[in-house]
């Protein structure tokens, strides 16, 4: 059963906890898991389930998943830094969005896709033959209920600007609608992570690997 979410109180409690939770983590690694097996352990059920009235839409993600899996493991070995990798997320996302629209004639939401998005780059970089070091710094978040809650009470502490953020206890991927809030989002993690000492995919492990 997944543990209670813990929403921070002070920032400075924040980064306590992620920086304790750091000195004892090790990232997965799983060995020789073909990449439809990736894909499908990528993105889960739930995930599935909130999108009432679509046809298969597992089917959808992983046919896109796996038609696009050469190319991203290619393109892992040309980022050099994070506005290179923050650009080809955005192209990934771009043409998921597409994808959906052309196989459903609806709008997948910015959160649900971008979400699906960094849960399949997070798997793939999980996998030992595909592991990048130096892609760990980049990596972005999987905004969710289990990430966004516990920055309730921080988020405009660690924004550059008071932006008013308001995220609701029922937030859930669903609230990030918007590829500004998304940038937003993002960059407050950074934020935080960079005056913890940890990489920003640290806090996704934090979130959600610890609670269940």
């Amino acid at each position: 059963m997944p543990k209670k979410i813990h929403t921070f109180k002070t920032a400075e409690k924040a980064k306590a906890v992620l920086s304790n939770f750091n000195k004892h983590f090790e990232y997965p690694q799983h060995t020789d898991q073909g990449n439809s097996i990736i894909v499908k352990k990528s993105v889960g059920g739930s995930v599935f389930r909130a999108f009432k009235g679509i046809s298969e839409p597992s089917k959808i993600y992983r046919n896109w998943a796996n038609k696009n899996f050469d190319t991203i493991i290619s393109t892992f070995s040309t980022i050099k830094k994070t506005s290179e990798y923050d650009d080809y997320i955005d192209k990934l996302n771009n043409s998921l969005l597409n994808q959906w629209c052309k196989q459903t004639g609806t709008k997948l939401g910015y959160g649900p896709s971008i979400k699906m998005v960094n849960l399949l780059i997070k798997m793939i970089i999980e996998e030992k033959k595909y592991h990048r070091q130096k892609l760990i710094p980049f990596l972005h978040i999987p905004f969710d209920q289990y990430t966004l809650r516990p920055l309730r009470n921080i988020i405009n502490d660690l924004t550059d600007i008071n932006y008013k953020i308001n995220i609701p206890q029922t937030a859930t991927m669903k609230f990030v609608n918007t590829k500004e809030l998304y940038v937003i989002l993002l960059k407050t993690i950074r934020n935080l992570s960079r005056s913890s000492g940890i990489d920003p995919i640290i806090y996704e492990y934090w979130s959600w690997n610890d609670k269940h």
